[in-house]
């Protein structure tokens, strides 16, 4: 990152009035730096909303043990087993 990003940073620390202004590129980027300043990892639980954007569950699929869209799984099967039933 260049300059202009450090000089953007340091005057957003100035109007929010905080020690540390971190920006980023994308929303995915933000939801990952946020999941990395709460220390989530694998084995956690998460739970988001079924109806959002792709890049919600892209920051979170590391180690997942279902992922499963209820609303749109309407005779779906996997391993053998129809949807609402993946346990």
């Amino acid at each position: 990152m260049g300059p202009e990003v450090q000089e953007l940073e340091e005057a957003r620390e100035n109007y929010v009035g905080t020690k540390h202004y971190v920006s980023c590129t994308s929303g995915t980027d933000a939801l990952l730096m946020a999941l990395m300043a709460y220390d989530v990892g694998p084995g956690d639980a998460i739970f988001t909303n079924p109806f959002t954007f792709i890049a919600t569950t892209e920051v979170i699929s590391f180690d997942l043990f279902i992922l499963e869209d209820a609303a749109q799984s309407f005779g779906a099967t996997y391993n053998s087993k129809t949807s609402l039933q993946f346990r």
